[in-house]
């Protein structure tokens, strides 16, 4: 900002004539005021709406300055796990994540090469065996941190979580899951996904073309949601899977969406999930069926951002 806003500051520079002096100390206080515009504008132009910073319409004739979110890190607890650095275990904050492999499963941290969407980033590579004498085995990271419900009471329980990964390597038998799971069954995927229980989760059977939306309560085997053909499993795929539940509402909406192209997916589960007492935790794992040949089928976790009420 040009100037100063003290007292001296409208202190003409002297030698100066007298009769001088009233134009100077205009001029001045003119620079000045100029300097405390640009400093007051940003303050006049938007308001607060909300969680939003917006346009105050009636000073900036409705010119939006855009969302910012801010209340996540006030009003929220917060808990994140993050693949960087070198470590095969992603940075975390509020979880204990620990890998777990099935057979000739293996993790392997993998740096950003910036060929495509998912190799440009940081991510864990969860890998099957691979041939003749692994089949069914996989690698799973389990953050075991069983803090999320859908509550039973006004007030308790309500999530929001978001996961970003990926498909490194398909095979027509790959396995595949993300989301929610029973922290007492660490994933293995020895068996198909949609055995598992207790889960909201994204995912692939070893016999699916396309991923799903996979839930399921105590019993049982899961409800399976067919996202279609633009969620066919494929080498390189990006996505995340972002799951919310109003605390008490008995509902989950899923949303998945492909990073690497336009597809998106929604929709609201209603029926067939945990119990409302039942506290979950997140958990992805990727691994293959029972068909011998081909590479090792490996799936890519990124990040995991989940949050709760308080």
């Amino acid at each position: 900002m040009p100037g100063s806003l003290s007292v001296d500051a409208l202190l003409p520079e002297l030698p100066i004539e007298a009769s001088d002096y009233d134009r100077h100390l205009r001029q001045r206080l003119a620079e000045l005021l100029a300097g405390l515009q640009q400093t007051v504008e940003p303050l006049i132009r938007y308001k607060v709406n909300g969680d939003a910073l917006i346009a105050n319409s009636d000073e900036s004739g409705g010119v939006e300055w855009g969302a910012v979110q801010g209340t996540i890190w006030r009003a929220q607890h917060v808990r994140v796990c993050e693949v960087g650095g070198a470590s095969a275990v992603p940075q975390q904050v509020g979880f204990d994540c620990a890998n777990v492999a099935t057979g000739g499963g293996s993790a392997t941290h993998t740096a950003p090469s910036g060929t495509a969407a998912l190799t440009s980033l940081y991510r864990i590579v969860h890998a099957s065996g691979g041939g003749a004498g692994t089949n069914n085995t996989g690698s799973a990271m389990n953050a075991r941190t069983a803090a999320f419900w859908l509550g039973n009471a006004a007030g308790l329980g309500g999530f929001r979580g978001e996961w970003t990964f990926g498909i490194e390597t398909t095979r027509t038998d790959l396995r595949l899951a993300a989301g929610l799971f029973d922290p007492a069954a660490a994933l293995s995927l020895a068996g198909e996904p949609s055995a598992y229980l207790n889960g909201i989760f994204c995912g692939v059977d070893s016999g699916d073309a396309n991923l799903q939306i996979m839930h399921n309560d105590g019993a049982g085997a899961c409800t399976k949601i067919d996202l279609g053909a633009s969620f066919a499993r494929a080498t390189g795929m990006l996505l995340r899977l972002v799951l919310e539940s109003t605390a008490n509402s008995g509902t989950v909406t899923y949303t998945v969406t492909r990073l690497d192209s336009a597809a998106s997916a929604t929709g609201t589960i209603s029926t067939n999930l945990p119990a409302n007492t039942f506290f979950m935790t997140p958990q992805f794992a990727a691994g293959r069926g029972a068909t011998p040949a081909g590479p090792a089928a490996k799936g890519a976790l990124v990040r995991i951002l989940m949050e709760t009420p308080y």
